[in-house]
This record gives C-alpha cells, structure tokens and sequence, in this order.
C-alpha cells in the first residue's frame, strides 16, 4: 500500500510541476507574443486566425515550454516513485500526450506544429526517462 500512495504522490507531483513550468514559460511567451484586442480566447476561429498568423519563434517559445515542463515533470515523477522507476515519469508523459491531444483538437493549428508537439512530448518523456536510468559509477573502497 506504501507503495501505491507513493507512487500516485510522485505522478501528481511530477504532473503537476510539469504543468507550472508550461504555465511560466508560456505566460513569458504571451507577453511577447499577446492575443490581439478584441479577439475572444473561447472563439475557435479567431483563435484559429490569431494561431496562423502567428511567428514562429512564438511557436518555437510554445514547444520548448513543453520540452522543459514534460522533461521535468516526467523526470520528477519517477524519482520521487517508490523505487525511482520510470513508471511514473512514462505515466506522465502519456497525461503531456493526451493534453497536447486535447489542445491541438481545441484550436486549429499547422501541420508541421502537430508534428513537432509530439515529437517534442515524446522526447521529453524518452529524456526523463533516459536520466532516471543513468547509473551512477561508484569506486569499490576495496579495489573491486
């Protein structure tokens, strides 16, 4: 059961951290970037429009908000997991992918960013997962 507390505590913890490091990073990006004045957030076309003509270094500011919240989230997660398992950093990734999911379907946004936005999920998943199963050179006291 210790276990099982545990491991939902470092899924949640890592989701959430993730989720506040997108957060700050995209509050930056949309203080350089702003929704124009008028356009309603909750208009799928409007937003469709505001997204299209948007630069790329806006989306570019997007994509490495989810590289760094994903990588972090996830990499949180299945170190503070009951036996630092990688577990609980996939877990996570899986909840990025499903919530890149629901925000690609919610607006309309370019091929190539789709694309990027999973690749970029995906990684940060694979790199989280990738540090937690780094294994630390110890040097044998002994000479072993």
């Amino acid at each position: 059961m210790k276990e099982i507390i545990r491991n939902t505590f470092a899924a949640m913890v890592g989701a959430v951290t993730g989720v506040v490091l997108i957060s700050m990073l995209q509050i930056f990006s949309q203080r350089l970037y702003p929704l124009p004045e008028g356009v309603d957030s909750s208009n799928k076309e409007a937003m469709g429009e505001f997204i299209r003509n948007l630069p790329v270094t806006a989306m570019l500011l997007v994509l490495a908000s989810y590289a760094i919240g994903v990588t972090a989230g996830a990499w949180l997660a299945g170190k503070l997991s009951y036996n630092a398992d990688r577990r609980q950093a996939v877990m996570v990734t899986i909840l990025f992918v499903a919530a890149s999911v629901m925000n690609l379907l919610a607006f309309p946004h370019p091929l190539w960013f789709w694309l990027a936005n999973f690749a970029v999920v995906i990684g940060g998943g694979w790199l989280a997962v990738r540090l937690l199963e780094r294994r630390r050179i110890t040097v044998d006291p002994n000479g072993g």
